[in-house]
């Protein structure tokens, strides 16, 4: 059983492979070649791909790393105005 689907996938990826090299599709005749480079930009979309998810994957750190510096600042602005109420109300007691 695994020795005919083995050669199975062995005869499907060579039907691929002679179609990638003989014969064009609908497709690549009217949108340019759908593997590889764009014909029009000359880019490989996979660096585009890599690109924008960089940047969506950077943007999302850079607002993790800024948010937590924004709620460290406001949560360390509490707690020294706490501190200064708690220090002002024991300034404040009068003694026994």
């Amino acid at each position: 059983m695994l020795v005919r689907a083995l050669f199975l996938m062995d005869n499907i990826l060579i039907l691929i492979q002679l179609n990638d090299g003989y014969v064009s599709t609908y497709a690549d005749q009217h949108y340019g070649r759908i593997r590889g480079k764009n014909p029009v930009t000359g880019v490989d979309p996979a660096i585009i791909f890599l690109i924008v998810f960089g940047c969506l994957v950077g943007g999302f750190f850079i607002i993790c790393i800024f948010g937590t510096l924004i709620l460290g600042i406001f949560d360390n602005g509490t707690r020294c105005t706490r501190r200064s109420l708690r220090n002002r109300e024991l300034n404040n007691l009068s003694p026994l």
